[in-house]
C-alpha cells in the first residue's frame, strides 16, 4: 500500500507544471499598437516545457510562430509576407495569468502588444 502511494505521488509530481513556469497554451485574443494604429489578431499556442509553437491569425493571414517561455518571459518570432518581401516579427512579453503585455519589432518599427486568454 505504501509503495502504491509513493508511486502515485511520483506520477503526480511528474505531471505537475514546473514551479514558476507560466503557461500560454490555448487560444488568445491579441492587440498590436504600432505606428499604423491598432491591429487585432487571434492566436493559438501550444507549449511543451519552455518551447512554444502556434499560429497567429491577423491581417496578413495565418502565420506560424515559434519561441520560448522561460518563467513568465515569452519570446516569439514569426515571418510574414508583405508584398513579396519576408518580414520577421519579434514579440517579447510578460505573462501574468491570462494576460500578456509586451513589445514587438518589425525591422525598425516598434510597438506594444497585449494578449488576453479566451
Amino acid at each position: 500500500m505504501r509503495l502504491a502511494l509513493i508511486a502515485a505521488a511520483v506520477l503526480m509530481l511528474g505531471a505537475a507544471p514546473i514551479a514558476g513556469q507560466a503557461s500560454v497554451a490555448g487560444d488568445w485574443a491579441l492587440n498590436f499598437n504600432g505606428p499604423q494604429g491598432p491591429i487585432d489578431a487571434s492566436a493559438t499556442f501550444k507549449q511543451d516545457g519552455e518551447q512554444v509553437t502556434g499560429t497567429i491569425d491577423g491581417p496578413q493571414g495565418t502565420v506560424e510562430c515559434t519561441g520560448t517561455l522561460k518563467g513568465n518571459k515569452l519570446a516569439l518570432q514569426l515571418t510574414v509576407d508583405a508584398n513579396g518581401q519576408s518580414l520577421q516579427i519579434f514579440l517579447l512579453g510578460d505573462v501574468e495569468g491570462n494576460d500578456i503585455k509586451g513589445t514587438f519589432s518589425i525591422a525598425e518599427m516598434r510597438g506594444d502588444w497585449t494578449g488576453k486568454k479566451k
